[in-house]
């Protein structure tokens, strides 16, 4: 190997140890299925669920600095108040149509996705993705 062989690849790797301590540090976002950290009533409506329906998937509970897709609004989820989950096979309309007669807050289904969103927000309903 010539000296500057060398030297050319010791300069590269300098250049390249410079751009990767110069690149923004990139904050891993912290997420969770967990139910503990959900309020009284979106359990209890999951619970209700459960032994109507049968069990369901937990996708998403707490979500840090979660926001609203298009809006920039904060989400329930950026303080575990709202829960993603998909329901028992075959039993997406009756949980839904269940939900939107007794639930009390926010209910949103996402049939592209297979799963509901239930909250303690405002008593809100919507419909994605149909």
């Amino acid at each position: 190997m010539s000296y500057f062989t060398a030297r050319r690849g010791a300069l590269a790797l300098l250049l390249a140890a410079s751009l990767v301590a110069a690149a923004p540090a990139v904050e891993a976002k912290s997420y969770s299925t967990s139910e503990s950290c959900l309020p009284s009533s979106v359990k209890s409506a999951l619970g209700s669920i459960r032994s109507r329906y049968g069990s369901i998937q937990v996708v998403s509970s707490y979500r840090q600095g979660a926001t609203i897709r298009g809006t920039g609004k904060r989400s329930h989820h950026a303080n575990c108040r709202a829960v993603d989950f998909v329901p028992p096979k075959g039993k997406y309309g009756s949980v839904a149509r269940w939900l939107y007669a007794n639930f009390e807050g926010g209910v949103g289904t996402y049939t592209c996705m297979n799963h509901i969103h239930i909250d303690n927000g405002a008593n809100m309903r919507w419909s994605k993705c149909r």
